[in-house]
């Protein structure tokens, strides 16, 4: 079997997720080269060249790795979608509130006064709130766009998670690289949109 080339992102990820199953693949599967992995900086990758039994061995941990990273992110994502979803609905309702105290002080109300600037601070706030939320993730709309190709990163794991049965199932070294390689593209998809978000990468 020849070499697969730089895997990083892979060895980064599983020495964030699973410090212990990288020991332990590197001490049952020298050939994979990751006793160096272990000792190097995170992101520095190194060529590896692996056995057919290593590279099976690697994949595998690697496909059940991506498939919790990839899950813990849309989690993530989930739950911000859902908090910037509220904070539009609050500056909305805010601003229903602002219009309404604007009519009153249009027609008489001299308490409109203070309720209106007092809401209009609030809204003033909380969109203040939302922006910083959004700017953080990479500006309007970034949360929606990092889930859908986090998405898309979950349908090239399944292609992947396909490719390694049938190299498995045909014994075919070409497909478990191949699966490996799809993997390795994953977690550094993964890891870009955690850096993104400021998570830990």
């Amino acid at each position: 079997m020849g070499e697969i080339g730089q895997l990083a992102a892979t060895a980064d990820a599983l020495r964030r997720r699973r410090p212990d199953l990288l020991a332990r693949l590197a001490q049952d599967h020298p050939d994979l080269g990751l006793a160096i992995t272990l000792q190097r900086p995170l992101g520095s990758g190194e060529e590896i060249a692996p056995k057919r039994g290593g590279t099976q061995a690697l994949a595998e941990v690697a496909m059940a790795e991506a498939k919790e990273d990839l899950s813990d992110l849309l989690d993530f994502l989930a739950r911000r979608t859902r908090l910037l979803g509220r904070i539009r609905l609050l500056i909305g309702i805010s601003s229903a509130v602002a219009s309404a105290s604007v009519v009153g002080l249009l027609i008489g109300e001299g308490r409109g006064t203070t309720l209106a600037a007092v809401v209009a601070f609030t809204t003033t706030l909380i969109g203040l709130v939302m922006s910083y939320i959004e700017d953080f993730s990479g500006g309007s709309g970034s949360t929606a766009k990092l889930r859908d190709a986090m998405l898309r990163e979950l349908r090239r794991l399944v292609e992947a998670r396909s490719e390694l049965a049938i190299g498995i199932a045909t014994d075919d070294d070409a497909k478990i690289v191949a699966a490996l390689k799809l993997v390795n593209e994953v977690f550094g998809e993964v890891q870009a949109a955690r850096g993104q978000l400021g998570l830990p990468v």
